[in-house]
């Protein structure tokens, strides 16, 4: 991380803002009281402090300010038998850039910070022990010389960007007041922030026993600039004065001056810590799916079966040793990616992704996973008081026999003419005992086919490569079947020629896609079943005369009417006399030839 680090003359004047006597036209600042009497009666709580970026956070540490000096820190980790831990918001870097104001005597420490993870119950070179700032250790301290540095504080590296508030500044041994004439410098301190308006509230002074000041320091607070200072009244001593931050704040910048001679000044800067929440997260699933309930994907039994862990550390402390199981799964069969069961470490806000598989079996099947984790640090020690965080989740999925399927295609006829219609038909079965998903057929429409009705069916143009028709076939219960047509007109003229229909297709059950099996397959495709029409002749109109069939007579003559004057009644016809006459003559000849034989 780059660290931000600003000019002497700029922080100056910055902090000048805070210093100089107000113009004219502005109101003086305004001195302000500690809300609470002592320490004794303000609110308890527990803080980090900050120490420098990559330490292993246990040994106390030092480091001399003699001029400018950039540090790039971190907040201090609570240690796990404190019981307390970091918002993950102060997860980062915090940078602070330190400027001499005035520069003491050649030679001299113009200041030491102290990063002191250890949290001493007393603090070091005399900070008072009643004081619950220093329960965890960030100070600087300046030496007797006459030095005046600015302390630059910039939060944007932090994961929430912000020093949070709630946090606590404490000034100590602010009680020198000296003329600037006479030996130096005066004693002092001014603070001032992104914020705008108030944004400190002075909670408390603590007084080292036997040492009363009189009189007091003053605490004031400028409306214009924003600014808090603390300035001397003479000979005060041991004093330490506790203000604690109202709102977040992105930059922070301290000014502290103190006077040859005259002891030490110091301030420190905590953060707040808070109760550890830890929180885990287990999503289970099947085959890829995450199943809400019964009864879940449909998988043929005998064929294996994956199931997924995905554990996540939504708490606000790190997780170990968390450990993953399955009621249906033995533990050994499950990966968390070192080949068991047990992810070693889960930071706070990851996800560990842990693996098994099995074999189906037939019915319906319910798995329960369960992931449990162990509160811990971030060097790994248990945290105190934090119950170990355990999540459940399950999954389903229905065991089924290895579905099949048969299809049969027929036409209406095996010979049609042209302009003749045609039906094909299809046939799909359900030859197992699952029930099918649904089912899919498809099929090339035959040249010289036009299709008139499709049965349900979507007939796509191909192009050069000519039209086909699928159908969609619903749920099928073991031993139902469903019929398919394609019914249409003979439009093929040339006698001979086959139209044929070449069908084929898959069912499914779940995730598992069987082949339709023909019942008859083609000839030359054993995935298809076929039917096929030939084109027949269409017969030539007849050229040969009409036939006419004679007409036969009457075989009784017609009835005359005796009271007619000898006229013949109307037959219908005007040949009818003639022809009895004609008749009566053949008869009388035949009787003539017949009497003449037997004369004889």
């Amino acid at each position: 991380m780059r660290i931000r680090t600003a000019s002497a003359t700029a922080i100056v004047a910055a902090l000048g803002v805070a210093l100089a006597a107000p113009a004219a036209a502005q109101a003086a600042p305004v001195a302000i009281a500690p809300r609470f009497a002592s320490s004794a009666a303000a609110p308890a709580g527990s803080w980090a402090g900050l120490e420098p970026a990559g330490t292993d956070g246990v040994a106390r540490t030092t480091a001399a300010i003699t001029g400018s000096t950039a540090f790039t820190l971190q907040v201090h980790e609570p240690a796990g038998a404190t019981g307390r831990v970091l918002d993950p918001a102060l997860d980062g870097t915090v940078a602070l850039a330190v400027t001499p104001l005035s520069a003491g005597a050649a030679g001299t420490t113009g200041a030491t910070a102290y990063f002191d993870p250890a949290a001493p119950t007393s603090a070091p070179n005399g900070w008072p022990g009643a004081n619950d700032v220093l329960t965890s250790g960030f100070a600087v301290e300046q030496g007797i010389q006459t030095w005046a540095f600015s302390y630059a504080f910039d939060f944007s590296g932090l994961a929430g960007g912000v020093l949070p508030a709630g946090s606590r500044i404490a000034v100590s041994d602010v009680d020198v007041c000296q003329s600037a004439t006479v030996g130096g410098i005066d004693e002092r301190f001014a603070a001032t922030s992104s914020a705008t308006g108030p944004w400190l509230d002075y909670q408390y002074r603590v007084v080292v026993s036997g040492s009363q000041p009189t009189p007091t320091p003053t605490v004031t607070f400028d409306a214009d600039t924003g600014g808090y200072a603390i300035t001397p009244q003479c000979v005060d001593r041991g004093m330490t004065e506790v203000l604690v931050t109202t709102q977040p704040v992105s930059t922070l910048t301290l000014e502290l001056a103190n006077r040859q001679g005259a002891g030490v000044t110091r301030f420190g800067l905590l953060l707040p810590t808070s109760a550890p929440a830890p929180g885990i997260q287990l999503v289970k699933t099947t085959d890829g799916q995450d199943v809400a309930a019964a009864p879940g994907p449909r998988l043929v039994a005998g064929e294996p079966v994956d199931y997924g862990f995905a554990v996540t550390n939504s708490g606000t402390t790190d997780l170990a040793s968390v450990t993953v199981t399955d009621d249906r799964v033995d533990a050994a069969a499950i990966d968390c990616g070192d080949g068991t069961n047990v992810i070693p470490l889960l930071p706070v806000g990851a996800t560990v992704d842990c693996a098994a598989t099995g074999t189906v079996v037939v019915g319906q099947h319910a798995n329960t996973a369960t992931a449990t984790g162990l509160p811990v640090d971030s060097r790994g020690a248990p945290v105190a008081g934090a119950a170990s965080p355990s999540a459940q989740d399950s999954s389903w999925h229905l065991g089924v026999v290895d579905p099949s399927a048969s299809i049969a295609t027929s036409a209406s006829t095996g010979e049609a003419q042209p302009g003749e219609t045609v039906t094909f038909t299809t046939t799909v079965g359900n030859t197992g005992v699952t029930t099918l998903d649904g089912a899919v057929v498809e099929a090339p429409v035959p040249d010289g086919f036009e299709v008139t009705d499709a049965g349900g069916g979507v007939v796509t143009d191909g192009g050069a490569s000519g039209s086909s028709v699928r159908w969609e076939v619903g749920e099928l219960a073991a031993g139902e079947t469903a019929t398919l047509t394609l019914t249409g007109v003979v439009r093929e003229t040339q006698p001979g020629a086959v139209l044929e229909l070449r069908a084929s297709g898959s069912a499914s059950v779940g995730e598992t896609t069987v082949a339709l099996q023909p019942v008859e397959a083609c000839v030359d495709d054993e995935t298809a079943s076929c039917a096929v029409v030939t084109v027949a002749a269409v017969a030539p109109p007849s050229t040969a005369p009409p036939t006419t069939t004679p007409s036969t007579p009457p075989s009784t003559p017609p009835s005359v009417d005796p009271g007619a004057s000898g006229t013949l009644p109307a037959t219908g016809s005007d040949l009818a006399p003639v022809a009895w006459i004609v008749a009566m003559a053949t008869l009388l000849v035949g009787l003539g030839v017949v009497l003449r034989r037997r004369t004889r």
